[in-house]
């Protein structure tokens, strides 16, 4: 087995955090049935929107397909509680791998790491 530079794990690192913003920029969420883009812009209309007191009557959502789907304020919180989450995990994801990167040994040990 062949033994795991700093240059091999940088290597390594880069290609997992390449990894992690493809899966990062197409990420999407189902919530009740119906799929949702998680990405940034998302996130920051939901947030914009979640923070009315109350939604007006036929406020929808677009759903990954462009579908609008009717949503009240407890539905469109749920969808961002869900890309929220997903985004979470995405990351914590990330950092789990750049320790174990940091802390393989071998070459063989690091390709088999990539997310």
């Amino acid at each position: 087995m062949a033994e795991a530079t700093q240059d091999h794990k940088d290597a390594q690192k880069a290609a997992n955090v390449e990894d992690w913003q493809e899966k990062y920029n197409a990420l999407t969420v189902t919530v009740n049935g119906a799929t949702y883009q998680a990405d940034s812009e998302s996130i920051s209309q939901m947030t914009k929107n979640s923070a009315f007191t109350a939604l007006p009557d036929g406020f929808y959502w677009l759903d990954s397909s462009n579908n609008q789907v009717t949503v009240d304020k407890d539905g469109l919180q749920a969808i961002l509680d869900a890309a929220l989450a997903a985004r979470y995990e995405l990351f914590a994801g990330l950092q789990t791998r750049k320790a174990a990167i940091q802390a393989a040994t071998t070459i063989e040990e690091l390709e088999s790491l990539i997310g």
